[in-house]
């Protein structure tokens, strides 16, 4: 299973964490390791 390398948010390098999770020291964003939230990323109009 692949899993995100730099943060989709700030760029920065992603931490995996115990329970499948990676996270982003800098930002606070996280995943669980092969999936992308998207909450981020989404844009409102």
């Amino acid at each position: 299973m692949k899993s995100l390398e730099i943060c989709p948010v700030c760029k920065s390098q992603l931490i995996n964490r115990e329970y499948k999770i990676q996270i982003c020291n800098v930002c606070g964003y996280w995943t669980i390791k092969g999936t992308a939230r998207l909450d981020p990323a989404m844009i409102f109009t």
